[in-house]
């Protein structure tokens, strides 16, 4: 899955996309999500490879392929709080 500018919702209560990817991958679908932000970064089909190894071993790992960072989760925290 390409998502342009990220999943929609909140990760940590699992709203909106968050919730769509959760759902496939309790039924047995594997889902890598790729942003666009990370295919800038690719410039050999090797570096491509690289990500998709990285992303299956977090999916088998952590149950997700998403990565979040801490200034995404505050600035989700933030918005959430100021509705």
């Amino acid at each position: 899955m390409i998502a342009a500018n990220g999943i929609t919702g909140e990760p940590l209560k699992r709203t909106e996309g968050y919730q769509a990817i959760t759902s496939a991958l309790h039924e047995g679908k594997k889902i890598i999500v790729i942003t666009l932000n990370e295919m800038h970064i690719v410039k050999r089909p090797k570096q491509l490879i690289d990500m998709f190894k990285k992303k299956l071993c977090d999916l088998h790992a952590y149950g997700t392929s998403i990565q979040i960072t801490e200034a995404e989760l505050d600035l989700k925290t933030l918005t959430s709080k100021l509705k």
